[in-house]
C-alpha cells in the first residue's frame, strides 16, 4: 500500500471535514475517515467519554496553509458539531513513509 491508496480508503469511508488552527484562524476542507476505519488501540488507552478518532492523509495537508494536524486544532464537520484534536498518532507504511495521522478527537 501506498500514500495514494491509503487516501483512497479514507476518501470512501471518511466524510469532508474543515480543519481550524485557532492560533491563525487559517482553515480548509480535508477528508476525514471516522472511527472504526483503522483502529489504535494506544491512543485510545487515554480516551473520555464521547472521544473519538479520526484519520488524515498526508496528502490532503499537501499544498495547503498548514502541512499536519496538530493537538487543539479544530475540526467542524458537515451537521456543525465541533471537535478538539487531543492526541495525535502518525501513520506509516512500507518503508516508513508518511501516510496520514490518526488522531483522537473529543466534541
Amino acid at each position: 500500500m501506498d500514500a495514494g491508496t491509503f487516501k483512497s480508503i479514507l476518501v470512501k469511508a471518511g466524510a469532508m471535514v474543515t480543519i481550524l488552527r485557532p492560533s491563525t484562524s487559517e482553515s480548509f476542507s480535508v477528508i476525514m475517515a471516522g472511527p472504526g476505519t483503522i483502529k489504535d488501540e494506544t491512543l485510545m488507552a487515554e480516551a473520555r467519554q464521547n472521544d473519538e478518532m479520526g484519520v488524515f492523509s498526508v496528502l490532503d495537508f499537501e499544498g495547503q496553509l498548514f502541512t499536519e494536524p496538530f493537538i487543539g486544532d479544530r475540526i467542524t464537520d458537515a451537521d456543525g458539531t465541533t471537535f478538539s484534536i487531543e492526541q495525535i498518532k502518525k501513520a506509516y507504511g512500507l518503508q516508513r513513509a508518511l501516510y496520514g495521522w490518526k488522531c483522537r478527537i473529543r466534541g
